[in-house]
């Protein structure tokens, strides 16, 4: 992924950005499931901003883009930039995973990142898929499920993810 786009993802989406410097988020050139599969999880719908005061200020609003797929538009704070992604939503077990990429860069050169998240009525709560625990068991030319595999299988290890765990809230009504 490139610096323009990890940048603003890392503000806006709230990253932690320590997390990005050591190595996470787990990048991908394959979702964990093919998006045709995905139906789009109304929970995600809405406007966020963070509850950490030490993130960088912005909103992530979350829209419908087909029935399977959610537009990502992240704006920082003041409106003077403004980053778009395209995610949908993989279940594994009882988790629910966004697949999300950066629509900016040319199509073959975007790359897949992965965040367990849950939803309350007020909150989105994700972690990251963290690619120190990803890349000693996922090796080039891998499939999108041999990759939803190791993620199923280590779905309660903590090394699974970043360290972090960011909460955003929700600022719109629902």
């Amino acid at each position: 992924m490139s610096e323009r786009l990890r940048k603003p993802i890392a503000a806006a989406m709230m990253f932690v950005a320590l997390s990005l410097l050591a190595g996470c988020p787990y990048e991908s050139a394959l979702p964990l499931s093919p998006p045709s599969e995905a139906a789009v999880d109304m929970d995600l719908i809405g406007t966020w901003t963070t509850t950490d005061k030490d993130d960088d200020p912005g909103t992530l609003t979350i829209l419908p883009f087909s029935d399977h797929e959610v537009l990502i538009v992240i704006e920082e704070k003041g409106g003077t930039k403004r980053e778009m992604l395209r995610g949908f939503t993989t279940q594994i077990d009882k988790e629910r995973f966004l697949n999300i990429q950066g629509i900016e860069e040319p199509y073959g050169k975007r790359k897949w990142m992965y965040l367990n998240y849950s939803v309350t009525r007020d909150a989105l709560t994700y972690r990251v898929v963290c690619d120190s625990f990803m890349k000693d068991r996922i090796t080039s030319g891998t499939s999108s499920k041999e990759i939803y595999q190791v993620i199923r299988e280590n779905l309660s290890s903590k090394d699974l993810y970043d360290k972090e765990e960011t909460t955003l809230r929700r600022t719109d009504k629902k």
